[in-house]
């Protein structure tokens, strides 16, 4: 049985692309938390905290195993749409995915709104098909 903290990152050309910690994890509790003092409502779903840590990518391991989890269990046509953008990571990462989908993901450029560390592996696969 595996106890203790452990750590996973995502690297690209030798460089963290994101990372996934139990200390990110921590730093989503003290968002929730403030968030609590303020309401007196617990939201961990809340949409406006996802947005924010997508963006600045505060990621706890357990979001990483989550995300890899969902990934497996998913066709690549319901991954590439997942709202969780590290699913959708790991689906545009997916060989499986043909030049076709690749060039309609391109024309719909729907990833562009996507955070930076997220549109590189779109970018990423984008460049070579």
């Amino acid at each position: 049985m595996h106890n203790a903290y452990g750590r996973a990152s995502i690297r690209l050309d030798g460089k963290e692309i994101a990372g996934f910690t139990w200390m990110d994890g921590y730093r989503q509790e003290w968002d929730l938390h403030k968030i609590w003092e303020e309401t007196g409502v617990w939201d961990d779903g809340n949409a406006a905290l996802k947005e924010k840590w997508a963006k600045d990518g505060t990621y706890s391991e357990m979001d990483f195993l989550e995300a890899a989890l969902t990934y497996l269990n998913l066709p690549i046509q319901q991954a590439l749409a997942s709202e969780n953008p590290l699913v959708r990571v790991f689906a545009v990462m997916d060989r499986r995915l043909g030049k076709r989908t690749l060039q309609a993901i391109a024309d719909a450029a729907a990833y562009q709104s996507d955070p930076a560390w997220v549109r590189q592996f779109y970018e990423l696969r984008l460049s070579v098909c």
